[in-house]
């Protein structure tokens, strides 16, 4: 381990000997370096945690195991979130392997062609014309890395479109080879092979196969470590949340609850040493997941199944979704789409179906070019809504035509009743 990877602060210390179980750690360790039989069992011996942290800890520093493998070994042993935080504390020591070409001229072609890519504006003669552009030979890479760069970014920006619409195999699509092999060329080929490994989860994830999506996003979140924060990184986070997201649809416990706000805190985290033109555009889409995942409401924009309501946490989406009334106007037409799902959900919780079902109208229409893969799951939300609603009114309705039957038939033995006492009394008089 590099003398600039030997240094922990105390409050990583604490968080390491508080939160991570070492003996799981000391396992792991024993399973993938060369540590002997003897030492393992010498080690499992230690009184407690502290003392058993200490002696982990100077066996890593004496380069039996990088930074990399030791955030391998977290991710192994389920600590994800204690070596995310390893990694964030690290990345303004270790910024060796960044370089000036990414981080600041291509990134700027990222962002043009990601907006472009998430609103499904990126036409495929445009993005053609690019890839041609930026194609080269090696020769040419080797002497000017900054143009295998700018092919990588818009690869990740051509594959991103591919995944966004959420009707093809996106993990095998070609375009994912043709990244690997330029990532050779690449000024950071770590940098590259975060963006890769990230955009297979997905992949994967939009698909349904949450298994291959999580290994992808373990092997891209430990290959993120040394990297200082940019727009890979960035959208690293995002992706977590999505895929994390995903597994709320499936099974929306408090936990997985936890994960996607972990990942949508860092991801803001990150954003505070950005420009303000990269913080507005993260910014809006992570409170975007914040808003779904307190409403309940799918990566797809449909309301997730067995979804236990949380007023505090829904009075919180409901004040982000005040507080975003301005930046709306600047939003794309899908973010705005998919805010305006949120209101709709809002006020069904609110019991005004009304206003709801007008706010998801509302969110159809903007999709004009029938382009958003969203689309789909909020007509069915509208369909599925209304249908909900009539049956409630025919219940309704048949209740009312009860009570009206009740109150008819009592009416009719109350004259019954009447006549039988009056027919009593007249019969006594006579007799």
């Amino acid at each position: 381990m590099a003398g600039s990877e030997k240094n922990i602060d105390f409050d990583l210390w604490s968080f390491l000997t508080e939160n991570v179980n070492p003996y799981r750690i000391l396992t792991e360790l024993y399973k993938s370096t060369d540590m002997t039989m003897d030492h393992y069992r010498k080690l499992t011996a230690c009184a407690s945690n502290q003392i058993l942290w200490k002696y982990i800890l100077e066996y890593i520093f004496q380069d039996k195991l990088s930074m990399s493998d030791f955030l391998r070994v977290l991710f192994k042993t389920g600590h994800t979130q204690p070596a995310l935080q390893f990694s964030a504390r690290r990345h303004h020591e270790i910024t060796e392997i960044q370089s000036k070409f990414t981080e600041i001229s291509s990134e700027k072609i990222f962002y043009k062609l990601k907006s472009k890519a998430y609103n499904k504006t990126l036409l495929p003669r445009d993005l053609c014309n690019l890839l041609e552009k930026y194609n080269c030979k090696p020769a040419h890479y080797q002497k000017n890395p900054e143009l295998a760069d700018k092919l990588a970014f818009v690869l990740c920006a051509g594959i991103d479109t591919v995944i966004m619409s959420f009707s093809e195999k996106a993990v095998s699509h070609p375009w994912f080879e043709f990244l690997t092999s330029v990532n050779r060329f690449t000024s950071n080929t770590q940098l590259f092979n975060v963006a890769r490994q990230s955009r297979l989860a997905i992949a994967c994830a939009t698909t349904g196969d949450l298994n291959d999506a999580k290994k992808y996003l373990s092997a891209a979140l430990i290959d993120s470590f040394g990297v200082s924060p940019c727009s890979v990184i960035i959208n690293l986070y995002y992706f977590a949340t999505y895929i994390k997201g995903c597994e709320f649809e499936r099974n929306p416990t408090p936990h997985i609850k936890a994960e996607i706000l972990n990942f949508i805190h860092l991801g803001l985290e990150i954003l505070q040493t950005q420009s303000s033109e990269v913080q507005e555009y993260w910014t809006k889409m992570f409170l975007q997941r914040k808003i779904y995942c307190f409403l309940g409401l799918s990566n797809k924009a449909y309301p997730i199944r067995f979804f236990t309501k949380n007023s505090v946490e829904i009075d919180e989406a409901n004040k982000l979704l005040a507080d975003s009334d301005e930046q709306r106007k600047y939003m794309d037409d899908r973010r705005q789409q998919l805010y305006l799902v949120a209101d709709a959900r809002g006020y069904q919780f609110q019991n005004n179906i009304a206003m709801a079902l007008e706010k998801l109208e509302e969110a159809i229409s903007l999709d004009k070019r029938k382009v958003f893969g969203e689309t789909f799951y909020i007509k069915k939300y509208k369909s599925d809504l209304e249908s909900h609603r009539c049956f409630l009114r025919s219940i309704q309705s048949n209740e009312n035509k009860e009570k009206q039957s009740e109150i008819r038939c009592s009416k009719s033995i109350m004259r019954i009743e009447t006549f039988d006492v009056t027919t009593s009394i007249y019969k006594v008089c006579i007799i």
